[in-house]
């Protein structure tokens, strides 16, 4: 008996698995299929013609005893995820505040003394009687703004109206200053003598 149960086993395990499963189904359905062989022969033992066909109609409208309904496993619920830290940007510093203006003090009065002396004649500022000079020019005639620029910085105009013949290359002149004032050049190589004004 040993042997015959050991041998049945090796052979189920030999089967193929949609085999050994389709034989698990056959041998549940069992059961059902002879109840309802059961409720036939019930139905055919009814002598009445109405009452056994009612019976057989009753019989096809009884629901087949489905299997259980496989139960689903539970819904693992995911996890929490902490809560997102929302990074607070820092608050821009307020721009420094500009210095007040200052106010620019205001300028001295001019003296009381100053008042209306710009009438006032002034003496004069101490100078030579005359210089003498060396002329930075060539001379080609002399005539109303011609410039003599001198060895000694200062330049010179002309502002005689007459004009006189002259022809020389850095001739030495000599200036002087009569009594009302103006101012006058001559040419010392035997040249013109004529009215000037200085410009620097």
């Amino acid at each position: 008996m040993m042997l015959r149960t050991t041998r049945s086993a090796a052979a189920c395990a030999r089967l193929p698995a949609h085999l050994l499963m389709l034989a698990l189904l056959s041998g549940s359905m069992i059961p059902v299929a002879q109840a309802a062989g059961q409720d036939f022969a019930s139905c055919r033992a009814i002598t009445d013609n109405a009452a056994r066909l009612r019976c057989f109609d009753a019989l096809d409208r009884a629901p087949a005893s489905a299997p259980p309904a496989p139960v689903a496993p539970a819904a693992v619920a995911p996890p929490i995820a902490p809560p997102a830290v929302t990074e607070v940007a820092p608050e821009p510093s307020a721009p420094p505040r500009p210095a007040p203006p200052v106010a620019a003090a205001p300028a001295a009065p001019a003296p009381v003394d100053n008042f209306g002396a710009v009438a006032i004649p002034r003496a004069a500022p101490q100078e030579p009687k005359e210089i003498t000079a060396q002329a930075i020019v060539n001379v080609d005639g002399v005539y109303r703004g011609l410039i003599f620029p001198l060895d000694n910085g200062q330049t010179w105009t002309v502002i005689d109206d007459r004009e006189f013949e002259y022809f020389g290359s850095n001739p030495r002149v000599k200036l002087d200053r009569n009594l009302i004032g103006s101012y006058w050049m001559r040419i010392l190589d035997g040249g013109p003598r004529f009215r000037v004004r200085r410009l620097k």
